[in-house]
């Protein structure tokens, strides 16, 4: 399926949501591989604000930082006796949600 193909399916609105979205997210893909190159370019620029003419843009250092792996740091405590009453305690539970993946067909 070529981009004018692609482009046709995401302005027709008698098609089928799934074309619709995948033909959506074709397009952010071409996009955000157009804008990559871009965000280097800025990065580039160093750290600060840059203006152009329509835009601003700020260049930020996030400082490095560090976080505990749960699964590792639960399995080492099993290991050394803790029980599931502490973990009943302090385990945080994410609700389940819908992932949908759309991509193109071959």
């Amino acid at each position: 399926m070529n981009t004018a193909t692609i482009y046709s399916i995401g302005h027709n609105s008698a098609n089928s949501p799934i074309d619709r979205a995948g033909a959506i997210r074709a397009q952010i893909a071409k996009l955000e591989a157009e804008l990559k190159p871009l965000e280097a370019d800025i990065k580039g620029m160093g750290v600060g604000s840059h203006a152009g003419d329509l835009f601003d843009a700020n260049v930020a250092d996030v400082a490095e930082s560090t976080s505990f792996d749960g699964a590792a740091m639960e399995e080492k405590l099993r290991d050394m006796g803790v029980d599931n009453r502490f973990f009943k305690n302090i385990v945080k539970v994410r609700a389940g949600y819908l992932r949908l993946t759309v991509k193109a067909r071959r």
